[in-house]
């Protein structure tokens, strides 16, 4: 899994968040080349980019290459809009390309170039405050983030970890530590062993009417789930 810095608005920065939002709205992520608004002139489309010679690509646009040739299914995208961090996702699709954008998505991508993506969340839910939003300062269109002392790259590692703790979660909502040992989220119980030993029992004898013990199971976050109940 790889991570990315991306903008979505074609070169529209007085409608940038509107741009950025109808694209990730519609599940969508994508670029286009030339100087003007919007898609590029047919004349001047380059066409497939897994086809495409590098050479024969606008100057400065080279790079974008990479959206089709390097970003992979499941790699990790950080949208930036007027250079503040606007929304983190997940790449869902290989890369495509379309010479005419079809009539039904017209009015939610401007882009012959694009991949799907999924579990879009926006900046502003993560840090409510504007006051501490940081800012993220980006160029150009594309990028790729391999430098982990980069700001870009510890946001990233920062929203991930905070996405894991579920609101539904009963540890996450009670404020039980990750850590082991593993604590039961509604009396407090510890539990030995290896992790979450005896849960099942214990669940069953003491929480049954709370929930059934399955869906307490399937409601706790990965990472405080941690290994299967035995």
């Amino acid at each position: 899994m790889a991570y990315w810095r991306m903008q979505l608005h074609p070169n529209d920065s007085a409608a940038a968040l509107r741009h950025t939002a109808s694209c990730l709205a519609a599940g969508f992520i994508g670029l286009d080349f030339g100087s003007g608004t919007g898609p590029t002139a047919p004349g001047d489309d380059v066409g497939d980019l897994l086809r495409a010679e590098p050479a024969s690509l606008p100057q400065g646009q080279g790079a974008f290459r990479a959206f089709a040739t390097d970003m992979n299914t499941g790699d990790i995208v950080l949208v930036v809009a007027h250079n503040f961090p606007f929304a983190l996702c997940r790449v869902a699709s290989d890369y495509n390309y379309v010479r005419d954008i079809p009539h039904e998505l017209g009015r939610a991508i401007w882009f012959r170039h694009f991949r799907r993506v999924d579990d879009v969340r926006y900046y502003g839910d993560l840090v409510t405050n504007p006051r501490d939003w940081q800012a993220c300062v980006m160029v150009n269109t594309i990028a790729p983030l391999r430098a982990e002392d980069t700001g870009s790259y510890a946001l990233i590692q920062e929203w991930l970890s905070k996405a894991t703790a579920s609101r539904d979660c009963p540890c996450c909502v009670a404020g039980v530590s990750f850590e082991r040992p593993r604590v039961c989220p509604t009396c407090g119980h510890v539990f030995g062993g290896n992790g979450w030993d005896g849960i099942d029992a214990h669940w069953r004898a003491k929480h049954e009417s709370l929930m059934p013990y399955e869906e307490f199971w399937q409601s706790l976050c990965m990472r405080h789930r941690g290994v299967e109940a035995r």
